[in-house]
């Protein structure tokens, strides 16, 4: 992500001093904004943050929100020395935008990814943890209330009635406690 203007540059740089986020707005057909993702966010001829994006909601028509968060500065590590650090192969693709957001290809993406690392080596630290932000964050909600439950729910007072008659299955299905704070308990955790 490049925002070329020094204004513009200058607010988004406000906004991540004061509260480490900024949200931008992307063409969604062009960029096609994942869930979570790493980016590095440009403020000029450098790259100055490596951080982690989140697509947000459709605006406008083909415009979605992305909020960024997570930064980590790059200590303005200058485009032209990321590029120099390239296999010769990548250097000729790897030219960034001036004012926008483009989405590179894996193979360049990785080779980026590495020459800042290579410059930045306390990155090695860093990006684990932040790639274990965006897999937690990819994972869907744990199991809600109504899930495999009822199932369980079911069972148990089939057996019961079955087993002991109705009015013992509805004085002990009655006396159940109430959901924990783990909605992800089973039902018999509860008797």
């Amino acid at each position: 992500m490049s925002f070329g203007t020094r204004r513009r540059a200058d607010k988004i740089n406000s906004r991540i001093e004061d509260q480490d986020v900024f949200t931008t707005v992307v063409t969604a057909s062009e960029i096609k904004p994942r869930q979570a993702e790493l980016v590095i966010v440009s403020l000029g001829e450098s790259a100055d943050y490596i951080g982690i994006a989140r697509a947000g909601r459709l605006v406008a028509t083909d415009q979605k929100t992305v909020e960024v968060s997570t930064l980590t500065p790059l200590d303005s590590l200058g485009n032209d020395q990321i590029i120099a650090d390239l296999p010769s192969r990548f250097r000729h693709h790897a030219r960034f935008p001036p004012d926008g957001t483009r989405r590179l290809s894996v193979k360049l993406w990785r080779e980026i990814l590495a020459a800042i690392v290579r410059a930045r080596p306390a990155l090695r630290a860093v990006l684990p943890k932040m790639r274990k932000l965006i897999a937690e964050s990819l994972v869907g909600p744990g199991r809600r209330e109504g899930g495999l439950e009822v199932f369980e729910r079911d069972a148990v007072a089939s057996a019961l009635e079955t087993w002991a008659g109705r009015t013992y299955r509805k004085r002990l299905l009655r006396s159940a406690a109430a959901p924990d704070v783990s909605a992800s308990a089973p039902f018999l955790t509860r008797l």
